[in-house]
């Protein structure tokens, strides 16, 4: 596969891949023209003026979670160059519990610091469905924006963890970054509603899988 990927050239693609691969990466080779997870994306968003740009949060939308504080949440930010909150859509308790499949499989596990960033993910154009799809979205109130989706969920695992002066990554992770202006399509997510009216997710029966202190 990698012989035959090496006839192509990819110079002129209008989308960005960004990878992880498992391993321990010191922090400086990440910073300095790296073509790895976090730090490939907060490159490409600061090369198109992003970090200088007055955006709405941060909109991620995963099919599953794994342990984050507010210490990991404020890493990814930092690295992505970004100034503004993160909103995590997934789904409820209720919204699985009342849709088309219901299952326990569902898996969130995340500090209750982050809860109030957490919003369900039920939308009424898709009524009994919940999404498998991983969306990282951020756009102006022109609907000027970027775009990733690909394998990786919001996990240390995924994007990489900050021990010491290295990152240690898990898993093998793919996806292509986009970048648009006066969006005129729609998301599987409720993209507007979340961004400008919704409201966390309250602390009741409706509430994201294992929530942990």
């Amino acid at each position: 596969m990698v012989a035959d990927l090496d006839q192509y050239s990819f110079a002129r693609a209008r989308v960005n891949l960004i990878i992880s691969l498992p391993g321990r990466f010191p922090i400086s080779k990440l910073q300095n023209g790296s073509s790895l997870s976090l730090w490939k994306l907060g490159k490409k968003l600061e090369e198109r003026g992003f970090r200088h740009w007055k955006l709405n949060p941060l909109i991620v939308q995963t099919s599953n979670v794994g342990s984050l504080g507010s210490n990991w949440l404020d890493v990814v930010l930092s690295v992505l160059g970004i100034n503004t909150q993160i909103k995590v859509v997934y789904p409820s308790e209720t919204t699985v519990q009342s849709s088309l499949h219901p299952s326990e499989g569902w898996y969130f596990n995340i500090c209750k610091g982050t809860y109030n960033n957490v919003y369900d993910c039920y939308d009424d154009r898709f009524p009994g469905l919940w999404l498998h799809s991983k969306l990282y979205i951020q756009e102006d109130d022109n609907r000027n924006g970027w775009c990733f989706s690909g394998s990786q969920n919001l996990s240390k695992s995924a994007w990489g963890n900050i021990e010491g002066e290295y990152v240690n990554m898990r898993n093998f992770e793919i996806g292509i970054l986009l970048f648009y202006q006066n969006r005129q399509f729609s998301y599987p997510i409720p993209i507007d509603t979340i961004k400008n009216e919704a409201k966390p997710m309250p602390e009741t029966d409706s509430h994201p899988w294992n929530i942990v202190s």
